[in-house]
């Protein structure tokens, strides 16, 4: 997985002022969480992913810690692959 590190340095590569870092990431960030969290939902059932999407987002972190027994595995291998194709996708945005 790429390191913070080396996700700041090329985005310095790319032009991107110092400044501007945490924000740039913080972005990318909330794209590979909503990605993860995609993926993840489209492995539950039409009948559980209708449930949870009915939840205020305290009320589905309380349902998912109390019913995590039920849910499917997302391995930290797959969040890598996300995380790191999404910011591969984003240098590749950038630098055209």
């Amino acid at each position: 997985m790429l390191s913070g590190k080396e996700i700041k340095n090329k985005l310095r590569e790319l032009g991107f002022k110092e400044q501007n870092l945490d924000a740039v990431i913080a972005d990318v960030n909330k794209i590979i969480l909503n990605k993860a969290l995609g993926n993840y939902f489209l492995r539950l059932s039409e009948n559980e992913r209708s449930k949870l999407k009915k939840l205020k987002e305290e009320e589905l972190v309380k349902y998912i810690e109390a019913h995590k027994d039920i849910f499917p595995i997302f391995s930290t291998q797959e969040f890598k692959g996300i995380h790191n194709e999404t910011w591969q996708n984003y240098f590749s945005a950038i630098s055209k």
